[in-house]
């Protein structure tokens, strides 16, 4: 049986919250949905300092918290409770970009689920995807790692997630495919009949994982996109962006580490280079091929954290402040509203 292929956790905040590491894909048909049910969410983007017209820059990474925060608030105000069920199924196997593409042009169905979950930091993914097979069935899992299933952006992150690979087969392959069988870890929602109408299969909840299994025979079924070729140049045009990315993502996240453990001091860069074991000079000229600086990657920590804590609406302001090594509630105020747009006061309590 094939390992599964998996991720470890980060402590709180949550993982990804701080690194902006996630491609806004959910986000756009998040949006793209929401508008065609009559909700407007621009309110919840600009809070976490998103806009409409920015979901579609090519360069934009999301981090885990901005992607809760926008999902939250599109839950609260939908008049449709299977949210994530519709964006799943609006996503046509094109909207995950090369993954997309790379998988349409695979030799069978499994080099395609393959392909797409080796590469899926690239598709936008907010679960952790793998897949295992038993020499009769293929199971596809889908694990959350930041919040539970049972949490309603769990919730949305898992149907959204079944939702767009049983869309994505459909697409590809035979508009009346349906799975084997579908599990949940989830409680039963008041809409299961949503879910069986969608799925075709048998679909049960309060599993002990969430999984996806597809038909006896399906897993080696040839692809109509298939061109070895294409396929090659677009696994290694995938390599490459995963490499570009990883490098940023790897110098991003021990920055932000180090700098979320120092607060609320701020290191100066001289410190960080020398405790990363390079120059001053070496790091900033890293930063600026990855088009940052130290500056603003100490702001990023700060805003985040920020965020985390006003949305938590525990703490008063002024120990919000000195956390983040503001001189006073003055400081962080100018630093929210340059951020977001909004006071400290107004961003409290927004989670939910």
């Amino acid at each position: 049986m094939a390992d599964l292929i998996s991720r470890g956790t980060t402590p709180t905040p949550p993982a990804g919250a701080i690194s902006a590491a996630i491609a806004p894909n959910i986000l756009r048909y998040l949006a793209r949905v929401s508008g065609e049910l009559g909700v407007t969410l621009g309110d919840a983007l600009d809070r976490v300092g998103l806009t409409p017209d920015l979901l579609d820059s090519p360069e934009l990474r999301v981090s885990f918290r901005q992607g809760d925060a926008v999902i939250r608030a599109a839950l609260t105000r939908s008049p449709r409770a299977d949210l994530g069920l519709l964006v799943g199924t609006a996503q046509h196997i094109a909207a995950s970009g090369p993954v997309g593409f790379g998988m349409m042009t695979a030799p069978t169905l499994i080099d395609a689920i393959r392909l797409g979950i080796e590469f899926q930091n690239l598709a936008g993914s907010m679960v952790v995807w793998s897949v295992r097979e038993d020499g009769t069935y293929t199971h596809v899992r889908a694990e959350l790692t930041a919040v539970s299933a049972d949490d309603p952006v769990g919730r949305f992150l898992i149907e959204e997630g079944i939702a767009n690979i049983t869309r994505m087969v459909r697409t590809a392959l035979d508009p009346g495919f349906h799975p084997a069988r579908v599990s949940f870890a989830c409680a039963q929602p008041p809409y299961a009949a949503e879910y069986r109408a969608l799925f075709r299969c048998p679909v049960t909840f309060d599993a002990p994982h969430t999984e996806w299994t597809l038909p006896a025979g399906w897993s080696s079924r040839a692809l109509p996109g298939a061109d070895p070729w294409v396929h090659a140049q677009m696994r290694a045009l995938l390599s490459e962006l995963t490499t570009r990315i990883g490098d940023r993502q790897e110098l991003y996240r021990l920055l932000e580490a180090r700098i979320a453990r120092a607060l609320p001091d701020i290191p100066a860069i001289g410190a960080a280079a020398r405790a990363l074991h390079l120059t001053e000079r070496t790091l900033r000229r890293r930063l600026a091929e990855l088009g940052t600086t130290f500056a603003e990657i100490v702001d990023g920590v700060r805003r985040e954290r920020a965020l985390h804590l006003l949305e938590e609406n525990v703490l008063p302001l002024i120990q919000i402040s000195a956390e983040l090594g503001f001189a006073d509630e003055r400081s962080l105020r100018r630093a929210c509203v340059r951020w977001t747009g909004h006071s400290p006061a107004r961003l409290r309590g927004t989670r939910g």
